[in-house]
């Protein structure tokens, strides 16, 4: 199941973690381990592959959207701040995948434009089709009332996922296909160990 990638689709769904922590505190302690430099990897990998499916698509994704960010997710009272693995002279955030925080999630919001609501739709059709021969899971493909289309996607192996709405309005006449791709909640395997620094709710 993808914690957060269906995001466009009824919003998240949160993994019970249990576990052995603190007694009396919801902890994360069943949610998977990774390094954000490979979350980090895969999510620009699945927004590229997007952005190939949308130019196929004669649509044309943005150039300067999407870089992967880090989000907070799993339970506020476990969050956890993460141990420095570099030299001091070593500036962290000159990594784009550095996190100060554990557990984490990677996401990339990004659009495609369009030039009429029909191509948008149709758009989003071809690439609800590619996606699935190229083995991604379609978990939804829907109209809402107000006519919008709503696509929720599992990529490959699982555990990573995107999420994308047509049409909406842009600038002038420009429709757009908007769509994020997410990554699961991950524990930072650098995390300080329970009953260590907590990071701030953010």
């Amino acid at each position: 199941m993808v914690t957060l990638a269906l995001v466009g689709l009824g919003g998240c769904k949160m993994v019970n973690p249990g576990g052995d922590g603190v007694p009396g505190l919801r902890n994360n302690n069943n949610l998977p381990v990774a390094h954000p430099r490979e979350v980090h990897a895969k999510v620009e990998r699945f927004k590229q592959q997007l952005d190939r499916e949308f130019r196929s698509a004669a649509v044309e994704p943005a150039t300067k959207a999407g870089i992967p960010g880090p989000v907070p997710c799993g339970y506020d009272e476990d969050r956890r701040e993460v141990r420095p693995t570099e030299s001091p002279d070593v500036n962290p955030y000159l990594q784009p995948w550095y996190v100060d925080h554990s557990p984490y999630m990677f996401t990339s919001h990004s659009w495609a434009t369009a030039k009429s609501i029909a191509e948008a739709v149709a758009a989003l059709q071809k690439i609800t089709d590619r996606l699935k021969r190229s083995g991604w899971r379609i978990a939804a493909f829907k109209q809402d009332s107000k006519g919008l289309w709503e696509l929720a996607a599992e990529a490959p192996g699982g555990g990573y996922g995107a999420s994308a709405r047509a049409p909406i309005p842009g600038p002038g006449s420009e429709q757009r296909v908007v769509f994020t791709v997410s990554s699961s909640c991950f524990r930072h395997p650098d995390a300080h160990p329970a009953g260590g620094p907590a990071s701030s709710p953010g």
